[in-house]
């Protein structure tokens, strides 16, 4: 069992923070950023990172082809204490990454394959997805008394996921992997909420 404490800016009166930069094989970059500030009583910690790479996923092939991706994310939370007992925290998240499905050698070269309808030889497949996901999470902490804490929380998450096939739709077709061109646009949307209380006194935990 892992308990996750979310960094918070309350009590940090003088705003501070990290940069970070990376760069590797595959032309792999990252960077990111983060800042807490905040006073007595409220805070605010925001964090965004980004990422590109020319290998995003892992390839069907040794060769790496038609690989290529990039990554972001955004964090922000927000603290507000209304008194010694009680306090609200509101955390917001925002992720979106692109990329390139990777190719087998077959899609990539498409040996022998001519179009139909132009008679040219058939170009590398280029199909691509999208993911994007939105995060809305607040929750509300009471302490009932020195042994008790009560937590409410609810959120709302959304996943969008879509994938876009080659510009040339005969450019998808690939003997034993594809016989169709196909796009594609879903959504998944979580709501739900909980509660616990908990209790402490001496090595007892409830």
């Amino acid at each position: 069992v892992i308990n996750v404490t979310t960094r918070s800016g309350q009590g940090v009166t003088t705003p501070h923070g990290d940069v970070t930069a990376s760069y590797g094989t595959f032309g792999t970059s990252n960077g990111g950023f983060n800042l807490a500030y905040g006073g007595k009583t409220w805070g605010n910690f925001i964090s965004a990172n980004t990422l590109n790479s020319g290998r995003f996923l892992d390839p069907p092939e040794f060769t790496v082809m038609h690989d290529h991706g990039n990554e972001q994310n955004l964090f922000d939370r927000i603290d507000y204490q209304f008194g010694d007992n009680d306090s609200l925290h509101l955390n917001l998240n925002f992720t979106r990454s692109w990329f390139q499905n990777p190719n087998s050698y077959d899609q990539e070269y498409h040996p022998g394959l001519t179009n139909p309808i132009t008679g040219n030889p058939l170009g590398p497949a280029d199909q691509r997805s999208q993911i994007k996901t939105f995060d809305f999470a607040p929750s509300w902490t009471h302490i009932i008394n020195p042994n008790s804490v009560l937590t409410f929380g609810a959120w709302w998450r959304q996943d969008q996921f879509n994938y876009y096939p080659s510009a040339d739709p005969f450019n998808d077709f690939s003997p034993d992997l594809q016989s169709e061109t196909v796009t594609q646009s879903r959504r998944l949307l979580n709501v739900g909420a909980r509660s616990s209380v908990s209790y402490v006194n001496g090595v007892q935990r409830i």
